[in-house]
């Protein structure tokens, strides 16, 4: 499949009008050739890389969630590769190796990222606790952490810093979530504020 063409599929499953991307679903065991695919992505226009990350990214209807993310092995490589041009190191995208390498802590593993914007009149001084899960049926986690968001430092000594957002990220193993579809469920300070379904299937 061309690099325009699989962009082109890939909008179409963004706005809910076309297949899956290649009817495929997680790659448990990405190859060269897949990495590659990938990287070709990554080198390529904005619009390209956008339709590539779209059927990943996911909406809520609660206004504190700025977004929820699925990041897949695949994924994780255009993830790498935006990282590694964005600090100059254009080469990264050229060749498989490093690319291998780098994706080697990451092997078989699948990311539920959740990002939150808090309202400027919050009165955090840490963010809630966050938990991510995947029901419906249930998938244990491999781990869970949750880092809160600062505000730029005025550099006032003894002034505090507001929060202005968090992120949660949930990591399972891509063996046991399966070609089939969960509920993201996600609370924050023991809050549910989103509850999605997700067809694991239909993800690469």
């Amino acid at each position: 499949m061309s690099r325009l063409s699989y962009a082109v599929r890939a909008l179409l499953v963004a706005v809910g009008i076309g297949p899956a991307i290649g009817l495929q679903a997680i790659d448990i065991d990405i190859s060269p050739q897949d990495i590659e695919t990938v990287l070709a992505i990554a080198r390529g226009p904005e619009p390209e890389r956008a339709a590539f990350h779209a059927p990943y990214i996911l909406k809520t209807t609660d206004p504190t969630v700025e977004r929820i993310e699925v990041i897949t092995e695949r994924r994780r490589v255009a993830l790498l590769a935006a990282e590694r041009i964005a600090l100059g190191d254009f080469m990264f995208t050229h060749g498989t190796l490093s690319a291998e390498q780098a994706l080697r802590a990451w092997r078989r593993k699948v990311t539920v990222v959740a990002r939150f914007a808090f309202p400027p009149q919050n009165s955090y001084i840490l963010a809630p606790p966050i938990d991510i899960a995947l029901v419906d049926p249930d998938v244990p986690r491999v781990d869970m952490k949750g880092d809160t968001l600062f505000a730029m430092s005025t550099g006032v000594a003894g002034q505090s810093v507001p929060v202005i957002g968090a992120v949660g990220e949930a990591l399972y193993d891509a063996v046991a979530i399966g070609q089939v579809a969960h509920t993201i469920v996600v609370k924050l300070g023991g809050r549910e504020v989103a509850r999605l379904p997700v067809d694991f299937g239909r993800l690469r």
